[in-house]
């Protein structure tokens, strides 16, 4: 049986801290404006709209834009579950795209589904906004030792 996943109680206001801190000094982030609809501990969701020049040639928005959303919405979503500073990177990550990504909003959420002290697996759903699913994913990810341990 798996162990459940002991999740950390936020107020208000540092839910609001963590959901800035995530994105601090991220400029490809920035850059597609992606942003944070939601957030809790093993669970979130962002909002993309989608920007002019992001869509392929038949109209839809580009896999690899699908695909750094998934990769937020899982990686946040570990973010939200880990001590402020724990360092993360994706080792592993499969996407299966859907449906054609359309229209002006796209929106990604992320579950955690394990978190072990070094690996952490989660899933990620972007749909559209009419909440039709355009692609799923899951991502593995390693987990870094908190910075102020580390330093010592």
């Amino acid at each position: 049986m798996e162990p459940a996943l002991n999740f950390p109680r936020y107020t208000p206001e540092e839910k609001a801290h963590r959901m800035q801190a995530v994105y601090e000094r991220r400029p490809l982030i920035e850059t597609l404006a992606i942003r944070f609809q939601d957030m809790e501990p093993g669970h979130v969701k962002l909002v993309w709209p989608v920007l002019a020049g992001y869509t392929n040639a038949g109209g839809a928005v580009h896999g690899g834009i699908v695909m750094t959303l998934a990769d937020e919405a899982m990686a946040k979503v570990l973010s939200s579950a880990l001590p402020l500073g724990t360092g993360q990177t994706s080792i592993e990550m499969k996407l299966n795209f859907l449906d054609a990504a359309k229209g002006a909003i796209l929106h990604g959420e992320g579950r955690l589904l394990r978190r072990g002290s070094r690996v952490a697996v989660a899933e990620a759903e972007i749909t559209d906004e009419q909440g039709a699913l355009v692609a799923k994913a899951l991502g593995t990810y390693a987990v870094f030792p908190h910075r102020a341990a580390a330093a010592r």
